[in-house]
């Protein structure tokens, strides 16, 4: 690379850093010196730009164009981009009508149909108002096949737009009758209740301590990022009763609350439905105390002093667990403090009543006490005999 002065035909003289070989740095110096000097060449860019930008403004004036809503560099750079689009919008319809096997191609290919076209052309500058959405997209309208592809999305997202309009009537007629109001509520936040499967999900957008506390606290729900949810087990009870009681519960407390089905809104609106029982009575079905009872209690109840005096019973959270001979000892637990048996803690109850039933009954004798031996403290005298002699079989006289 090298400094170069060059004098440019516009009468000016400049110091510009050419690169490349050396054998053209002088041919491209000259080159350049045809042409305008840097300041020149960026006056005439100004100039250029802010001519196409007033006649874009004065043909989207003529043409009735909404305004623009932005910076006032992001208007005027928006505007030229949206007349570029006009004239790109009519390029591709007059190519389609002038060319029957070239709409069929395009058809096929894309899915966009002229009428496709015809109805985004009419919608997307009324609707499209931003400055920075024009920018965003500026580069779809530089070739008909980029903007087949905006147009497509566009069509679909128009279409989801108005066909929401059109239920927007209906929606707020039937919200009014599914919604419940108390008669002073804390928030015109509303709490959307819904029941889903074995799911109760409540949409409520508005954070607010005193009602997360009765969805963790009161009704067990979890929050899983954009609404608070809970999956009803079968010893809860229905989903419909558990919904209602969210409904109930947040009505008492202050809370509008929403509710689609017809028989969870009339039991939360009355109050008329089954209470969830928070004590049970379950059998384990894995792990080391596999076929044992498994005694449960919702907080804020404790029963773990009570629980941990039957016969046997370990702690394995969240449960007391206890072995099934004991059931005769459960049940009085259970009967004691309100507690409910599972279907299978019932079948564990009968087998181990029936185990029992069947056993073998023995009145074994007391065993037979041994006679005890005591010993004397010093052994017998024996008597010595006055002569002793070999026997004479046992004589060796050899």
């Amino acid at each position: 690379m090298a400094w170069y002065y060059i004098d440019y035909a516009c009468g000016h003289t400049d110091r510009e850093q050419i690169y490349g070989p050396m054998k053209r740095r002088q041919w491209i110096a000259d080159r350049k010196a045809q042409g305008l000097c840097p300041e020149c060449r960026k006056n005439e860019r100004a100039a250029r730009i802010k001519t196409e930008q007033e006649l874009a403004a004065k043909e989207a004036e003529e043409m009735g164009m909404p305004k623009l809503t932005g910076t006032e560099k992001q208007v005027a750079w928006a505007i030229v981009i949206r007349q570029k689009s006009v004239k790109m919008f009519e390029k591709i319809l007059e190519d389609l009508e002038q060319d029957e096997d070239h709409r069929k191609f395009v058809e096929r290919k894309t899915g966009v149909t002229k009428e496709d076209i015809e109805y985004v052309y009419e919608r997307i500058f009324d609707k499209q108002t931003k400055a920075s959405w024009w920018i965003d997209n500026r580069s779809s309208f530089e070739l008909a096949s980029w903007m087949i592809v905006l147009i497509a999305e566009l069509r679909d997202k128009y279409k989801e737009e108005e066909r929401r309009e059109a239920e927007r009537p209906i929606l707020e007629a039937i919200n009014k009758e599914i919604t419940l109001r108390p008669e002073n509520p804390k928030t015109e936040t509303v709490a959307e209740i819904k029941v889903d499967g074995q799911e109760v999900k409540i949409v409520f957008p508005e954070r607010r301590e005193d009602f997360r506390k009765i969805m963790r606290n009161e009704l067990s729900m979890t929050w899983n990022g954009s609404c608070w949810e809970r999956k009803i087990p079968s010893y809860a009870g229905t989903v419909e009763d558990r919904a209602a009681e969210a409904g109930h519960r947040l009505l008492s407390a202050g809370f509008i609350v929403r509710i689609a089905d017809e028989t969870v809104r009339e039991k939360a609106m009355k109050g008329e439905y089954e209470p969830e029982h928070t004590r049970w009575v379950f059998k384990r079905t894995e792990g080391k105390y596999k076929g044992w009872f498994a005694v449960w209690w919702k907080r804020p109840d404790d029963f773990y002093n009570a629980a941990r005096k039957l016969p046997g019973s370990r702690w394995e959270n969240p449960y007391v667990v206890v072995p099934p001979e004991q059931f005769e000892d459960l049940l009085d637990f259970a009967e004691r403090y309100d507690c409910r048996l599972s279907d299978k803690a019932q079948e564990v109850v009968e087998a181990a009543r029936k185990a029992k039933e069947e056993a073998l009954l023995v009145n074994p004798e007391p065993p037979k006490k041994k006679e005890k031996v005591v010993a004397d403290t010093k052994p017998p005298v024996l008597e010595v005999p006055e002569v002793v002699e070999v026997d004479a079989e046992l004589r060796d006289d050899d």
